[in-house]
């Protein structure tokens, strides 16, 4: 559920250093909250979002409607007017993609490329020579992304052991190279939540994404305790 523009308020029962919050340290696993007096008092199905203690984050109160699980800052994935870079232009891209997938030869697709080039017409220009420069283009274009890592696996099948070729992208390496990218590293969250929802009487702990789940809560608080 998406809203625009939440209407919502601190909850004054806000206090890392309370005793609620001590004791949780060891493993918060809430099921219900019962309200403070001195609290505004909250509305039928209103959303309570709790930061966990050590963000030092207040924690909100959201009306049903206006609630929304992403962040006001939060913007729709950007996305580029010309996702073919670094090739020159989207036609170039489209038929080198052809020659991959069908797995061409260099001289089938030098033969291919000349082609296309005594073809062309239209506004859009096929601007690759040869697969030499081909070849470059992909070079470039692999430096924007965690390279693959080569590495064998054997395997013995009828006392024999065979070895075969295996390549992967680290997942650390991956993860770390989208964090570099100021385009996606906002739409990471790194502090563990906790909703709530006021059903009348008190507000009732649900989950709807990784990090307002216990074992997020839990490791956010094994992090502080063995930086």
């Amino acid at each position: 559920m998406h809203g625009t523009s939440p209407q919502s308020h601190q909850s004054a029962d806000f206090n890392p250093g309370s005793p609620y919050f001590q004791q949780d340290d060891a493993g918060f696993n809430p099921t219900a909250l019962d309200l403070d007096a001195a609290e505004p008092q909250p509305q039928k199905d209103d959303i309570k979002v709790e930061y966990h203690p050590h963000s030092k984050i207040p924690s909100i109160i959201h009306h049903f409607a206006d609630f929304s699980c992403h962040r006001s800052a939060e913007d729709s994935v950007p996305r580029s007017t010309s996702p073919w870079e670094p090739f020159r232009t989207q036609l170039d891209f489209e038929v080198v993609e052809i020659a991959l997938e069908a797995a061409m030869t260099k001289d089938q697709t030098n033969r291919l490329f000349s082609l296309m080039r005594r073809s062309a017409c239209g506004n859009e220009a096929f601007t690759l020579q040869s697969h030499d420069e081909v070849h470059s283009f992909w070079e470039m274009a692999s430096e924007w992304f965690t390279p693959f890592q080569s590495s064998v696996v054997s395997v013995t099948y009828r006392k024999e052991v065979h070895d075969f070729n295996m390549y992967c992208r680290p997942l650390w390496d991956w993860a770390l190279n989208l964090l570099q990218d100021s385009r996606f590293a906002k739409h990471f969250v790194f502090d563990a939540q906790c909703l709530y929802k006021y059903n009348g009487t008190c507000f009732t702990c649900f989950f709807d994404e990784p990090w307002t789940a216990n074992a997020f809560w839990d490791a956010q608080v094994c992090t502080y305790l063995h930086p």
